[in-house]
């Protein structure tokens, strides 16, 4: 079985550092995603830790 689907999901390195900076991953939830808000607090706590964000939305809500 070789069966994919689309996923969307959004990056944000703006306080990213690149030698030294963790990886935070926010999945949305149950419902459709839109572009980060990085005044939402997942994002003021990954700025904090000079961290790459990524969200990816939930595979069966939004359009993914």
């Amino acid at each position: 079985m070789d069966e994919t689907y689309q996923q969307r999901y959004w990056m944000n390195d703006q306080f990213w550092d690149k030698d030294n900076g963790p990886v935070f991953v926010y999945i949305c939830g149950e419902w459709t995603c839109t572009p980060p808000d990085t005044s939402m607090y997942p994002f003021m706590v990954g700025a904090a830790h000079n961290a790459l964000l990524v969200t990816i939305e939930h595979r069966y809500y939004g359009a993914s």
